[in-house]
């Protein structure tokens, strides 16, 4: 079975680790991205951060008409109040801690 398949079919998952709650203001997913995916664009209210903490492979975060890329260890920190969107542009798998600020 090719990976693109066991990620359900649009070669990358999300999987909720810590659910959003109002006293803490944070939640947090684990992402895996098989080869030569992107995610759909997405667009989160002002004041919202995310982080996205790689644990193997490389990512890539489109934002803005640029490209920041993050390997095994590195995080990528932004405003996600932009459209966004995220890429393994490599030939194996990546996987990644997406964290999800939010203000008062």
């Amino acid at each position: 079975m090719k990976a693109t398949e066991q990620l359900g079919g649009n070669g990358y998952s999300f999987h909720s680790l810590i659910d959003f709650e109002a006293d803490k203001k944070f939640e947090i997913y684990f992402c895996e991205y098989a080869a030569d995916t992107v995610t759909d664009k997405s667009t989160h209210f002002e004041g919202v951060e995310e982080y996205a903490l790689v644990t193997q492979g490389i990512l890539t975060l489109c934002i803005n008409d640029r490209k920041y890329t993050a390997g095994e260890g590195e995080v990528i920190h932004f405003q996600a109040n932009q459209e966004h969107c995220y890429a393994n542009e490599t030939d194996g798998m990546a996987k990644a801690y997406i964290l999800m600020f939010y203000p008062e």
